[in-house]
């Protein structure tokens, strides 16, 4: 079966919203930063770290924003739960896109024909089977594999957030949010400063970013050192 175009064009927003900056490959345990970039923990393992007073602190690839690496390494970073939920569209979506070169996940060597909505899995005839007469899953939604490739179409929701811009724009003009109004609180475009927000204290997205990084640095360091006094002192 022939995969459309704009079926094709899905998969790779998502192959790039997948792609690890530092391996330029597919995420693997995708970790996220303070900053709230991502990479896989392996690359971060991988970066040089800098040393001070007896702490480790690894620099962003793409921001370059200082951050202490945890005492028990790259791992300790949050799971980039997002990109994990990507991951598991973007194979399915892979799988539904070749029907014939799916094996079914239960018995990994069948050819599936059909797909459970519930376990979230491609299944054989026989594993079908077993699905409409065993009790505690005889109510699981089942599909054809033909239905389950009609349905991922250029309409489809799983290819709706693969399709936004990358760049979010203003509401009001239509314009690149590249303006944070410090006395709003808020992102605005660059119409936005000469009329709404005139009179306003404002700066680039970027710039106050880091302006406020830092201030939450200094704010956090009374913090972190009562922490490690409480830690040294083994109340924890």
């Amino acid at each position: 079966m022939a995969t459309k175009p704009s079926f094709s064009s899905g998969l790779l927003k998502l192959e790039e919203q997948l792609t690890c900056s530092i391996c330029l490959d597919i995420y693997t345990n995708p970790k996220s930063l303070p900053c709230l970039h991502s990479f896989c923990q392996h690359c971060l393992e991988g970066l040089p770290l800098d040393k001070k007073n007896e702490t480790y602190y690894l620099s962003c690839p793409t921001c370059r924003h200082c951050t202490e690496l945890p005492e028990e390494g790259a791992g300790a970073f949050p799971v980039a739960f997002h990109l994990q939920n990507i991951k598991e569209i973007h194979t399915f979506m892979k799988k539904a896109a070749n029907p014939q070169q799916v094996t079914c996940d239960n018995c990994t060597t069948a050819n599936a024909t059909g797909y459970c909505q519930d376990c979230s899995k491609f299944l054989c005839q026989k594993c079908l089977d077993v699905h409409k007469i065993w009790a505690p899953i005889a109510h699981h939604k089942l599909t054809h594999l033909d239905e389950v490739t009609a349905s991922v179409s250029s309409n489809s929701p799983l290819l709706a957030f693969a399709k936004q811009e990358a760049t979010l724009t203003c509401s009001t003009h239509q314009k690149p949010l590249e303006i944070f109004c410090e006395t709003c609180d808020t992102v605005i475009c660059l119409h936005c400063t000469v009329r709404i927000h005139k009179e306003h204290e404002y700066d680039l997205v970027n710039d106050s970013y880091t302006k406020h990084c830092r201030e939450l640095e200094t704010c956090l360091e009374p913090v972190k050192k009562k922490w490690k006094n409480l830690k040294k002192s083994n109340l924890f």
